[in-house]
């Protein structure tokens, strides 16, 4: 049923991607609301997912892109900036790719604004980089932090920070190029994976790219870190003829003229889609075409505007897209906390680090420059029973049934009434559970949790 509506949305891609109306396109209600929390954060807690599907659309999506004064456990957005900046000074102060991870862990679970850290993530499996090459714990910290910081920015302002940056150039072979012999790496790269996509670009252009990219260097100084610079003595500063485009062109020269190529856009509103739409089937060109005429900009992809229409739009909230999304590790851990409204503390970062690892998504160590498969490819059977493993291990701690009676519920509704609200933010669908948590009859709230992470409905958004 979904893939027919799916069809017929192909069929009209300009509408898909008009803005929701309530009077034509199905009421405002529960279930979108928690949809919304799904897709563009991590979920929310039965009393934020009520409050926004009473205050309507409008208002529900701009509290979403603005973010909220306080985070899901009761921390104001000041203090969860303190607590991660210390967390991230410490990492500084005694590099470690785990006290990098547990900051990343921290904002994750706090952040009172979760579509950023949504699109931190998005934008690491995007420009992925792997830490085991690159060994520089915070050459990986600066990468992440800029993917926060410029969430979103026009790309190629992205674009210009990953090239630029440590991470990228270690785990692409950049620092290994220069005029004299050309690394080909990070250009292909560059121009299908992160800018362009297959086909958008010939082989000349990545040898192009390639010599535009070259003059950057590692150098180590007085804090003993190893830092990338570019150095105009090893670039390669000849005529190039790149993307129909010739010039003595450079490293800034390729952002601009990548950014304002016709595919750039496409590029960009794929990423966009798998991120908030459907990543179970490809999608489709019509759609992504459609998108891409929406955010395409004077010379460059505007991935705000992107943002807004998507979550705006016609298709995000029909029916025909529930559950079309595989939560990722993260997604699966991060939502159960934060849907459950589980009050501090929190699991601690370092637990669910742990778990992140055995559920197949150590975060900074993507599988390869692709990311991660994603879709399907999260539910093999190893990673199914570590996910239960998960839900058991981190709902045992001494003390957990009194976290999960938050403000919001004074203890006043049954387990099962419990569940059953914690279910529909979490589940894909979560209403149709209701029943079965009846019939559970959980003791507890532990073990009502534990029922909601069970059901197959958990692992879809």
């Amino acid at each position: 049923m979904a893939g027919d509506v799916m069809t017929t949305w192909e069929k009209d891609p300009a509408a898909a991607w008009e803005p929701y109306s309530p009077a034509r396109d199905g009421a405002w209600d529960l279930a979108r609301a928690a949809h919304l929390h799904r897709r563009a954060g991590f979920g929310a807690t039965p009393g934020r997912v009520a409050h926004d599907a009473k205050a309507g659309h409008e208002a529900a999506i701009r509290a979403v892109l603005e973010g909220d004064p306080e985070g899901p456990g009761g921390r104001s957005r000041s203090e969860v900036e303190e607590i991660a900046a210390a967390m991230a000074d410490s990492a500084r102060r005694d590099p470690s790719l785990g006290r990098v991870r547990l900051a990343w862990i921290f904002r994750l679970l706090n952040n009172p604004h979760p579509l950023r850290e949504r699109m931190t993530l998005a934008w690491h499996g995007h420009y992925a980089t792997g830490a085991r090459k690159v060994e520089n714990p915070l050459a990986m910290l600066e990468q992440i932090e800029a993917m926060r910081s410029l969430w979103d920015a026009p790309i190629s302002k992205l674009h210009r920070a990953m090239i630029d940056g440590a991470g990228l150039q270690i785990w692409l072979d950049g620092v290994d190029s220069d005029n004299e012999k050309p690394n080909e790496n990070l250009g292909r790269e560059f121009l299908e994976l992160f800018a362009l996509g297959e086909g958008s670009y010939s082989e000349a252009d990545v040898k192009a790219a390639a010599r535009a990219l070259t003059g950057y260097r590692s150098e180590n100084r007085d804090d003993l870190r190893k830092h990338v610079v570019f150095d105009p003595g090893r670039h390669d500063d000849g005529e190039k003829t790149l993307l129909g485009r010739t010039g003595r062109w450079g490293p800034a020269d390729l952002v601009r003229i990548a950014s304002a190529h016709p595919a750039a856009a496409r590029r960009i509103a794929r990423r966009l889609y798998v991120t908030f739409v459907d990543d179970v089937e490809p999608p489709p060109a019509a759609l992504v075409a459609a998108l891409a005429d929406r955010i395409r900009t004077p010379g460059d992809v505007d991935v705000r505007q992107g943002i807004e229409v998507v979550l705006n739009s016609r298709l995000f909230h029909s029916e025909a897209v529930r559950g079309r999304r595989v939560k990722s590790a993260v997604d699966y851990a991060v939502g159960l906390i934060r849907s459950s409204g589980w009050r501090r503390p929190t699991p601690d970062p370092a637990t669910i680090d742990v778990h992140l690892t055995r559920m197949g998504q150590t975060l900074l160590d993507p599988p390869s420059v692709a990311g991660w498969p994603g879709g399907l490819a999260w539910l093999g059977a190893p990673l199914l029973i570590a996910r239960a493993n998960f839900a058991a291990e981190v709902t045992a701690g001494q003390g957990v049934e009194s976290h999960l009676r938050g403000p919001e519920s004074e203890g006043r509704v049954s387990p099962a009434e419990w569940a059953a609200a914690v279910a529909d933010s979490f589940l894909a669908g979560g209403r149709s559970r209701a029943d079965d948590i009846r019939a559970a009859s959980p003791k507890g709230r532990v073990e009502a949790l534990r029922l909601v992470a069970s059901f197959p409905e958990a692992h879809l958004a």
